[in-house]
């Protein structure tokens, strides 16, 4: 459980890492469609793509949390588990 702090600072460095380039993202959009750069229709395909893609990653990114959780409580385990058959060694 020692990492715990370590798994949510990078899970959520991550998170914000998505959500600033997908903000970043609609921006450009925005902006390219307010000069007519494309039409309404290429506009609306690119941001529903651009929001797909990022619950992609979010859901990527959710996933990876999980797989560290289970990894660091594993490895907790472990060690609790060691500590206690040298206890038992120790004290017979």
């Amino acid at each position: 459980m020692s990492n715990d702090l370590e798994i949510f600072n990078y899970i959520t460095e991550e998170y914000v890492k998505c959500e600033d380039e997908s903000s970043n993202i609609y921006l450009i959009l925005g902006t390219l469609n307010d000069a007519k750069f494309f039409n309404r229709e290429a506009y609306e395909y690119l941001t529903k793509v651009n929001r797909e893609y990022h619950e992609w990653i979010d859901n990527e990114i959710s996933k990876f949390n999980e797989e560290l959780k289970e990894l660091n409580e594993q490895n907790y385990n472990e060690a609790i588990n060691q500590l206690q058959e040298k206890y038992n060694a120790n004290t017979q």
